[in-house]
């Protein structure tokens, strides 16, 4: 086994199909003509190298690149565009494939005269292997890919109402189709050569064995790259072959409607649904602010029933002193092409209020004009009473506050009487201290005299 020459074919296949698909993936912005063209590209090279190279990977066992990589790849890329586009997208590159093959045809046929010429001047020794082939061989080709074409499409149809797996599906219409491609052009191609039994099982070989690695890479792909779903339902093989008749497109147009018009209806009924068991009211208006829908959460808060609610008729509920500020508010989101937001009173029957945190945002459609809101309003009633409450707790502690600030004030001026009362006395008790001490020292000094006296007297 020659592992090298197989290395580079696997090689070669990566890069073949990986061209494939980024061109398939970028198909949206870059168009698909550029795949086509790609494609066409495939055709000449897989013809020329089928007349120029062959690699030997075993004893008596021939592979040409071109026919395994290139043309398997070709039938890869018609099956990929029947998966994932429409039918016109396919038949278009069924078409062009084969306009391909017979404009090359042609070409090789036209430009082989030249080279029988004795003429014509070969100055670089090249190949003229290429225009050796004769007419009948490209006919058969051309005959076997439109035939392969079709064998995709029916073989495809029929494995998938059978198999969910993608790439069994893949991997088992490529075997099939690339083993009647290899029997029959090798049988009515080469039917005359001594060693067409090694041809057929050469070929059956090596476009298995490309077909299986092709349909890993290519399943790889539709589920982790390209996830979008197309469905052929109502398309039959010969509408790839054929425009589609008036009532045709009008059936598809007719099923389209009848599935946008069902999941339309799902849709409504999940709102409806999601609405009724909503725990905050729920209401729609149209551009103007003309109510066309409230939920039974909106109804229950509000005291209106919906009929009451419906057009302008809930303002019946709002508060007289809060009606201005909606409106006002309603109209400046409106300019400003923003949710609104704003907190209000519902006046009920019985003479209470409700407080509501009411909030609406624009539906805007693809011209980026606003066709209507969806708004919800919430009932803040308990709130604003606790916001309240904390309010007159403040208040009295304030009120509280400044009375304790009164008492503080009050004894501290009568510490600072009693303070300049002891001062005073204090001063007075100073007065009378030095008065008293200054008597008993002129008793004391007219004792001392008195004695002196009488001590002399004696």
């Amino acid at each position: 086994m020659n592992y090298y020459q197989l290395g580079i074919l696997l090689s070669q296949g990566i890069l073949v199909s990986l061209l494939i698909l980024m061109l398939f993936h970028l198909r949206k912005k870059l168009g698909i003509g550029i795949l086509f063209a790609c494609l066409g590209l495939f055709q000449f090279m897989q013809v020329f190298l089928s007349s120029t190279v062959y690699v030997e990977l075993a004893k008596n066992f021939l592979v040409s690149p071109g026919s395994s990589i290139l043309f398997t790849a070709s039938l890869f890329a018609i099956l990929i565009i029947y998966i994932k586009e429409d039918a016109s997208e396919t038949r278009k590159i069924i078409y062009a494939l084969l306009i391909t093959n017979i404009v090359m045809s042609l070409l090789i046929e036209s430009f082989g005269w030249n080279i029988k010429e004795s003429s014509t001047y070969n100055p670089f020794n090249v190949s003229t292997n290429l225009f050796n082939n004769n007419a009948w061989v490209l006919f058969i080709g051309t005959i076997a890919l439109f035939l392969d074409s079709l064998l995709i499409i029916i073989i495809y149809e029929f494995i998938s109402k059978r198999l969910s797996s993608l790439f069994l599906k893949i991997c088992l219409t490529m075997l099939i189709v690339v083993s009647f491609d290899t029997t029959f052009f090798s049988i009515t191609a080469f039917w005359n050569y001594d060693n067409i039994n090694t041809i057929v099982i050469s070929g059956l070989i090596s476009k298995g064995f490309v077909a299986i690695f092709y349909s890993v890479i290519f399943s790889i792909y539709l589920k982790h790259f390209d996830t979008r779903e197309f469905k052929t339902n109502y398309l039959k093989i010969n509408d790839v072959f054929k425009p589609l008749t008036y009532r045709q497109k009008f059936e598809i147009a007719k099923s389209d409607a009848i599935k946008t018009s069902e999941e339309v209806k799902l849709k409504e009924i999940k709102y409806q649904t999601l609405t009724n068991t909503s725990s905050v009211g729920v209401f729609h208006t149209l551009s103007d602010g003309y109510t066309t829908f409230v939920n039974p959460k909106w109804c229950e808060i509000s005291g209106l029933s919906m009929n009451e609610a419906l057009g302008d008729g809930w303002f019946k509920a709002v508060h007289p002193d809060d009606i201005e500020k909606v409106k006002k508010e309603w109209k400046l989101a409106t300019i400003e092409n923003r949710t609104s937001e704003t907190q209000y009173r519902f006046l009920l029957s019985d003479g209470s209020t409700k407080w509501v945190l009411g909030r609406a945002a624009p539906e805007i459609n693809d011209n980026n004009q606003i066709i209507g809101y969806v708004g919800t309003i919430t009932d803040i009633t308990d709130i604003k009473l606790f916001e309240k409450e904390q309010i007159l707790l403040k208040e009295k502690a304030e009120e509280n506050e400044k009375e304790i600030q009164k008492h503080k004030n009050h004894l501290e001026d009568l510490v600072k009487k009693r303070t300049k009362d002891l001062e005073e006395k204090n001063k007075e008790l100073e007065s009378f201290n030095k008065f008293f001490i200054n008597r008993e020292l002129r008793i004391k000094e007219l004792k001392d005299k008195v004695k002196e006296l009488e001590s002399k007297i004696q």
